[in-house]
This record gives C-alpha cells, structure tokens and sequence, in this order.
C-alpha cells in the first residue's frame, strides 16, 4: 500500500521551451529575484549525509526561525530530527548564533546579520527515524550512484518568507543526469516560486535512464534508477502509456500538460506517492514481465491522483500548514475511491482480466477487511488518521470496497447508465481545480451527484461501519460470493493470517474458534513446535506446516503479547475456503446488461 502526499503547488509563470530533451522547461532567472539559494552538495556520498548551503539576504528580526517541515498533510514526518549540524555566517564569514528550539524549529538570534546558512542532514532511508518512520518515496537517500531527495525532507524555509521564489543549485557528477519536474534556468539550476512548489516536486539524480513521450495530449518524462541496470525507461514507458491511456479514456481528458515520473528499483518495495505535475515510485528490482503487475497497480492508482484530490477535493486542504496535520472526512474518497478506480481502470480497459479483478484485487480487499475490521467508520478513520496511521490504512480496503459495491449498486439501479466512474467525471467537471468541495457539504454533495435513493447506502456503510453487502451486491453481476465455505476435510488449518513485520511474525487474524484457544490478533509468534519462526520461513513454518497437520492435532506455539513471552498449546481447526467466488449456470438479463457495463468503458 501506499501513502499519499497533499502539498498544494502553486502554478510557475515562467517560458516554456523544448530545445533540450531531458530539461523541459528554462527559465531565464535573471527576470526574477531568488532571495533564497540553495546548495546541495552530492559530491560526498558516503557518511549518508546532504550538506546544504543557504545563501539570503535583506533578512529582517521577523525573520528569526528556520524550519523544516513536520508533516505531510496527515501524518507527521519531523524532517528536523535527521539534522546532524546546524550553523549561520554573516557576510564576513563570522559565525551568527542560533540554537534548536523545537524538533524542526532552529532560533536565528540575529537574522539581520546572517548572509549564509550551512547544515547537514541525514537521509531517512538507512538512518535510525527516533521516531516514526518514514515511507521512502517520501524520504531521502544519498548513495554512491544515485540520490533522492524529498523537497521537504532537505530543504527549509525562513518564517515570514514561505513564499519567496527560490533557486537551487547541485553539486554532482559529470556523468549524472537529474530527474525533477521542476523548472531549470539557463544555468541548469533548478527553480521553484516557493517552498510549497520545493516541497512539492521530489528530484532524482543520479545514474538514470530517460525517456520523454506525448501520451494523449501530454509531454510525459519518466528518469529511471536501477540498482543493476536491469529496468529502463524503454521498458517502462509502454507500460506507462497503457495506464495514461487507460485513465484517460475513464475520465475524457487528460489532467495535466507536463508530468514527471520517477522510479527508483533498489532494494526497498515501498509504493509510490503522488504530487501536483509528478509521481515517485520505489520498488524492489526484479525482472520488470514478473513486477509489472504490482508497479502498474501503483503506477495507476498514483496518477488517478490528479483527479482525486489534486482537482476533487476539500477546501480544507488548500489551506497547507507544515506543522499541523489537516484532518478531512473526505480522505477516505481519495484514498478509497482512488484505490478502487486504479483497479476498475485496468479491467475495463483489458490491462486485468476478470479473475485477477475479482481472485486478486477485490478478495485481497476482502482479507484486509478481515484484518483490520470494521470497528470504526470510514469517516472516522478519516478524521483520526493523523493519530491512528493502524486504523488509517482501511481506507485502502473497505474504502475501495465501498466504492466497487457502489458503483455496482449505480450502475444496476440506472440499468447501466450511470456508475460511479460518471460521478466522478461529473464531480471533476463542477468541482474542479479552482473549485474545492466545502468540507462540511461533502456527503450531502456525493448523495446528490449518485441520485437520493443512494443516502442510505452512504449513511450505513461510509458514515456508519454496517457489514459490507458483498453478497447482494455482487449477485447483480452474477457472481456467487460466499464469505466463508468448507475446504477440504482432511487437511487441518491454524486458523490465522500472519505478517512479517520489523518485530518478527505478527498474528494478524484468528478465527474465533482459535481465539478461544487463547491466541489474539497482535500476538508476535517466536517458535512453533520448537521451531524458531522468521520472516524468511514463516509461510513453510506456519502456513504449509500447519495444513499438514491432521485436523484436531495440539500444537505448541510460543508467543511475544505486549513484550511478555507466553507458551500456549492449541487445536488444528478445520480447514476453511474464505472469500469463495463461483458463477452461476446461467444469467439473468438484467446480470447480463450489469455485467456488460461493468466490464466496459460507458464513454
């Protein structure tokens, strides 16, 4: 899964040109003041730290904080706490004091005197985070043949001047190529109007391969790392232009006019995130025919962010605030619905097919839902995901489940003229860019854009956390669901669902009849009949050697629950087919016309 940042970027005004194919955009920085000018240097790489050069000027005493950013817009992040040295000069290159008064906040005790700024800061890829960590697509790395830098994980800003243009300049290889969308000026520096734009727009450099293509009206860069050369953008950009097309024939248009994609394949397999006019994606390197399916799956889900939220979405957040997540009871909208529409994209335009959808997408849902239960709606989960980032990532699951049952529900009631996918065109057209939804009308809003009878549902299953109708709903496309059937009665089961998590092997499910037995959803499993159990051989260890035990048989399972070891013995349960999909000997007309629409483009 993935998480997402909401950083409003505020539009340059600046001269487009095409002369040079891997800088797209130049712009002449002698027409415009850079109060700010950055410097990182790349050119020492191997202490894991960013050396960065602040020159200013005309600071006055209410410019007397420097900060780094603390959060995302729901989640803290607490860039400050990577800082490793932090020094001001003047212009005589005299030392100005300054002292850290907050974990992202430093005090500049005469900002009237200081002409440069001098500090280093560790990447958050391989550094110890002293707190939560952060998701690599949203941080930083700096490695001996590539770095990654997050806007907001390397650079500050001075209080009071969060909106003044800023210039950057790069210390790096001659054989590097630097990938950002960000504007270039005739020097090759790179150029944002603010900090909220900086922050806005991550930037890759290192060894990369390029490529740059017009896919439905437009000009598409996509800059490549990996880690042994195995993945290059020709490889990726078919790839890329399937999902552009796919979106584009959902929605009727295309979003943007420049956008920036930037892969990372290295050791990490983390997701993607998305921005303004730019996406960035790590992912583990592999041979790309077999991790294709999961970078397509990201790479669409990214992109439909410029719909959901960058053009629908609250008025709540255009309001950025660096220190202060934003709460919103529409983030399960733009993380469900986005979900959900990344999966719907690829089936109707014939990137999946109606088993993967359904065996893989929709039933890996169901199982998540499973797991992270329904104890808290989504418009709660919504509300609190800044203080339960555990609660927050149902959005993913019964978020999109929500939606797919909906748009199933739209589509049977109109007979097949009206689905969520119209909503959604719908909502883009009237609550555009310029035009946010009001926070406290949303739901109001969304009832009147699906038709009045659909209130209930909203009411029950997004407001409320009533059990999904997975059964009825998927009946209207003739598919048979059952939640739970008999499997095969020999073969016994443990009757849990586990995870390899940094603290060992998490139970993250158990079927009541085993909770009984005394095992819970949390507990961190050490040794299974004397065996010791790991990350690399759980799934023999639990899953396979449990199926192999007839059912009934006691087993020994020695646990971690809330740091205290725990032994306890327990019972084989029989084993049980969850989530089963079958379809019927024959459809019914309106199944049929359902169906049909279901699998299709309406447009």
């Amino acid at each position: 899964m993935c998480i997402r940042i909401v950083l409003h970027f505020l539009t340059l005004f600046l001269i487009f040109s095409c002369s040079k194919p891997a800088v797209q955009t130049i712009v002449d920085s002698r027409r415009v003041y850079f109060p700010y000018h950055y410097t990182v240097d790349l050119s020492q790489r191997s202490d894991d730290l960013f050396r960065v050069t602040l020159e200013t000027e005309r600071l006055s005493p209410a410019n007397n904080i420097f900060n780094f950013a603390a959060v995302g817009t729901f989640a803290r992040m607490d860039f400050g706490r990577y800082v490793r040295s932090f020094r001001a000069f003047d212009a005589a290159g005299g030392e100005v004091p300054t002292r850290q008064i907050a974990t992202n906040q430093w005090l500049l005790e005469a900002p009237e005197r200081i002409a440069r700024i001098e500090y280093q800061i560790a990447e958050t890829w391989d550094s110890p985070p002293g707190g939560q960590p952060i998701m690599e697509m949203l941080g930083t790395t700096i490695e001996e043949d590539f770095a990654f830098i997050s806007g907001q994980g390397v650079f500050g800003f001075i209080k009071g001047l969060e909106n003044v243009p800023i210039k950057v300049h790069l210390d790096y290889p001659p054989e590097w190529r630097v990938g950002t969308a960000l504007l270039r000026d005739q020097n090759g520096d790179i150029v944002a109007q603010n900090f909220g734009a900086l922050a806005s727009a991550p930037i890759l450099a290192g060894f990369l391969t390029y490529s740059q293509e017009r896919i439905v009206g437009s000009e598409v860069s996509v800059y490549c790392y990996s880690k042994t050369d195995r993945i290059v953008t020709a490889s990726l950009m078919p790839m890329v232009k399937d999902v552009l097309n796919a979106t584009y024939r959902f929605i009727g248009e295309m979003p943007i006019d420049r956008y920036t994609m930037l892969f990372i394949f290295e050791d990490k397999n983390a997701g993607g995130v998305e921005y303004h006019n730019s996406s960035a994606f790590v992912f583990q390197e592999g041979d790309f025919a077999q991790i294709r399916p999961r970078v397509q799956d990201v790479v669409t889900h990214e992109f439909f962010h410029l719909i959901i939220p960058f053009s629908i979405r609250s008025d709540i957040l255009d309001k950025v605030n660096f220190f202060k997540p934003t709460p919103t009871a529409h983030l399960w909208f733009f993380e469900g619905v986005t979900e959900w529409a990344s999966d719907i994209i690829q089936l109707r335009a014939g990137l999946k097919s109606i088993d993967q959808y359904i065996l893989n997408d929709f039933r890996q849902k169901l199982f998540q839902e499973d797991i992270y239960g329904a104890d808290i709606s989504l418009r709660e989960i919504s509300l609190t995901s800044h203080r339960n980032q555990e609660e927050y990532l149902n959005v993913y699951s019964r978020g999109a489940l929500v939606a797919a049952l909906l748009d199933i529900l739209l589509l049977d009631r109109t007979d097949g003229r009206r689905g969520l996918q119209d909503v959604i065109v719908d909502l883009s057209k009237d609550y555009g860019k310029e035009r946010p939804l009001p926070e406290e009308r949303f739901f109001e809003i969304l009832i009147d854009y699906s038709g009045p009878e659909f209130e209930n549902f909203i009411r029950r299953y997004i407001i409320g956390n009533e059990k999904l109708p997975v059964k009825e709903m998927l009946d209207k496309l003739g598919i048979i669901y059952e939640e739970e059937r008999p499997g095969d009665e020999r073969r016994g089961d443990l009757g849990m669902f586990f995870s390899a998590e940094p603290g060992g092997v998490t139970v993250l499910w158990v079927d009541p009849a085993v909770q009984q037995m005394g095992l819970r959803p949390g507990d961190v499993v050490q040794r299974f009949n004397g065996t010791p159990v790991t990350a690399a051989n759980y799934s023999e260890v639990l899953y396979r050697g449990g199926s192999r035990l007839p059912v009934g048989d006691t087993y020994r399972i020695e646990i971690l629950r809330e740091g205290r070891p725990l032994r306890l013995s327990a019972q084989t349960i029989p084993y049980k087919v969850r989530h089963s999909f079958s379809l019927p000997p024959m459809l019914s007309p309106q199944q049929q016309r359902v169906r049909q629409v279901w699998m299709n483009f309406r447009r």
